[in-house]
Protein backbone atom coordinates (compact mmCIF):
# COMPACT_ATOMS: atom_id res chain seq x y z
CA UNK A 1 0.00 0.00 0.00
CA UNK A 2 1.42 3.41 -0.84
CA UNK A 3 2.55 5.84 1.61
CA UNK A 4 -0.36 8.62 2.38
CA UNK A 5 0.69 12.15 1.47
CA UNK A 6 0.28 15.94 2.55
CA UNK A 7 -0.28 19.04 0.63
CA UNK A 8 2.65 21.67 1.90
CA UNK A 9 2.14 25.11 0.76
CA UNK A 10 5.20 27.13 -0.43
CA UNK A 11 5.25 30.52 -0.25
CA UNK A 12 7.63 33.30 -2.29
CA UNK A 13 7.79 37.06 -3.07
CA UNK A 14 4.94 36.47 -5.43
CA UNK A 15 3.06 34.10 -4.24
CA UNK A 16 2.16 30.44 -3.18
CA UNK A 17 1.40 27.03 -4.27
CA UNK A 18 0.87 23.82 -3.21
CA UNK A 19 2.91 20.56 -3.58
CA UNK A 20 1.24 17.11 -2.69
CA UNK A 21 4.47 15.28 -1.18
CA UNK A 22 4.71 12.01 1.25
CA UNK A 23 6.00 12.98 4.40
CA UNK A 24 8.92 10.59 4.12
CA UNK A 25 10.63 11.71 0.81
CA UNK A 26 13.20 14.04 1.10
CA UNK A 27 12.20 17.72 0.18
CA UNK A 28 14.98 17.82 -2.90
CA UNK A 29 12.01 16.50 -4.76
CA UNK A 30 9.95 19.67 -3.90
CA UNK A 31 12.66 22.15 -4.03
CA UNK A 32 13.77 20.70 -7.90
CA UNK A 33 10.01 20.71 -8.72
CA UNK A 34 9.44 24.46 -7.08
CA UNK A 35 12.45 25.80 -9.11
CA UNK A 36 11.05 24.01 -12.30
CA UNK A 37 8.17 25.58 -12.29
CA UNK A 38 9.22 29.18 -11.60
CA UNK A 39 12.58 29.40 -13.73
CA UNK A 40 14.45 30.14 -10.91
CA UNK A 41 18.12 28.24 -9.77
CA UNK A 42 18.10 26.35 -6.43
CA UNK A 43 21.62 28.32 -5.79
CA UNK A 44 19.93 31.53 -5.32
CA UNK A 45 17.50 30.25 -2.69
CA UNK A 46 16.52 29.17 0.43
CA UNK A 47 14.02 26.90 2.07
CA UNK A 48 12.15 27.29 5.53
CA UNK A 49 10.01 25.55 7.27
CA UNK A 50 9.18 26.83 11.25
CA UNK A 51 11.67 29.73 10.57
CA UNK A 52 14.70 27.53 10.23
CA UNK A 53 16.54 26.43 7.11
CA UNK A 54 15.73 23.10 5.13
CA UNK A 55 18.21 20.54 3.89
CA UNK A 56 17.36 18.75 0.53
CA UNK A 57 17.78 15.77 2.54
CA UNK A 58 15.04 16.40 5.22
CA UNK A 59 12.04 15.03 5.07
CA UNK A 60 8.96 16.55 6.00
CA UNK A 61 8.38 13.81 8.79
CA UNK A 62 11.65 14.52 10.22
CA UNK A 63 11.02 18.56 9.99
CA UNK A 64 7.16 18.29 11.85
CA UNK A 65 5.95 19.00 8.35
CA UNK A 66 2.26 18.27 8.42
CA UNK A 67 -0.93 18.90 6.07
CA UNK A 68 -1.07 22.17 5.29
CA UNK A 69 1.72 23.90 6.90
CA UNK A 70 3.95 26.29 4.68
CA UNK A 71 7.69 26.62 3.53
CA UNK A 72 9.04 30.21 2.43
CA UNK A 73 11.34 30.52 0.07
CA UNK A 74 13.44 33.68 0.28
CA UNK A 75 16.81 34.59 -1.35
CA UNK A 76 20.05 32.60 0.02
Amino acid sequence: MSEATINLWVKDDTGEMIFQVRPHTPLKQLMDTYCARTGRAHGGLGFLAHGAPCSPTRTPDALGLTDGDLIEVVPA
